[in-house]
């Protein structure tokens, strides 16, 4: 769903998502991506589970956050933003 949120539509977030594949911005967007789903998981009264697959990720983001230790605030803050979009409204009773 996160890539959803971030496409270039006057009613998502806007997020530059055609970069290819297993550069700086792929791995920033990848970032955003997991910190989402926790986020939509921890919403929902549910804890993330760890799969094989989250090594590889990790692997791919650690250059860009040994570059700029910021990524981590900046790639939560795009999250919180993408799962915000996707919760359902407030109740007003």
């Amino acid at each position: 769903m996160n890539s959803h949120t971030g496409r270039e539509r006057p009613y998502c977030l806007d997020r530059q998502l055609n970069t290819p594949f297993a550069n700086r911005a792929y791995a920033a967007e990848e970032l955003v991506a997991e910190f989402e789903a926790t986020f939509i998981l921890a919403g929902f009264g549910l804890a993330p589970e760890s799969h094989t697959n989250h090594a590889a990720y990790m692997a791919g983001w650690l250059p860009l956050v040994r570059d700029d230790p910021r990524a981590l605030v900046t790639a939560a803050s795009l999250a919180s933003k993408a799962a915000q979009f996707l919760a359902p409204p407030a109740s007003s009773t």
